[in-house]
């Protein structure tokens, strides 16, 4: 599945964007969020591909992509002279790349980084509206990079997420799709469980479980 995977990353590269879409045009052709119209985030070019350079650094032993490093330079420059520092999304695929950056490159992008979060995290537990960027989705354990900026309010993060499960247990989404209401029914479930799992995880590696 994985090389399945990396071939069609390969396969559905494209140069002129340095990069690749976000979505393809075919999903307009089918029930989805209003925000997922073909060229969405194309002012974020992080979403998707910093994450996805993670993803083929990850695998790099197993599968040449010839535009690898090039494109690694070219997120580097992206995220120092051109990114806003606004789009939440976009702070998690550069995270998750910075992890496997090697320390001259991470280096480079640190303090960027640390704007990036001051500008997309709320740190103001209870007090949050809307759909925005908490402590606990860049900080998922003691051991996480992030762990000293957010210490203090890491315990009452822990607590609030406690405090969100719903009482069939599960964990739901702050957000609707705003149209295919019937299909979003369908959704919203599986957003649960992706949701609950995450949870799930975030508290055991704190270790909040009896």
């Amino acid at each position: 599945m994985i090389l399945n995977a990396l071939d069609f990353l390969e396969d559905t590269y494209q140069p002129e964007l340095k990069g690749w879409d976000i979505i393809p045009k075919e999903a307009e052709n089918y029930p989805r969020a209003v925000w997922w119209n073909y060229g969405v985030f194309r002012d974020h070019w992080g979403n998707p591909n910093a994450d996805i350079l993670a993803f083929l650094i990850d695998y790099r032993s197993v599968f040449k992509f010839a535009s690898l490093n090039p494109l690694i330079d070219h997120a580097m420059e992206y995220l120092l002279n051109q990114c806003d520092l606004s789009e939440m999304h976009e702070l998690f695929c550069y995270l998750h790349l910075a992890e496997r950056l090697d320390s001259e490159q991470g280096s480079k992008i640190a303090d960027k980084l640390g704007q990036f979060l001051d500008r997309c995290v709320d740190s103001r537990t209870g007090e949050r509206t809307g759909y925005v960027a908490n402590p606990l989705q860049v900080v998922h354990s003691p051991a996480s990079p992030y762990y000293k900026k957010y210490a203090e309010v890491i315990p009452a993060e822990l607590d609030l997420l406690v405090h969100q499960q719903a009482d069939d247990g599960s964990w739901e989404p702050n957000w609707t799709w705003h149209q295919f209401e019937k299909e979003w029914v369908e959704a919203r479930r599986e957003w649960q469980g992706v949701l609950t799992l995450q949870a799930l995880r975030t508290l055991r590696n704190f270790n909040m479980f009896p």
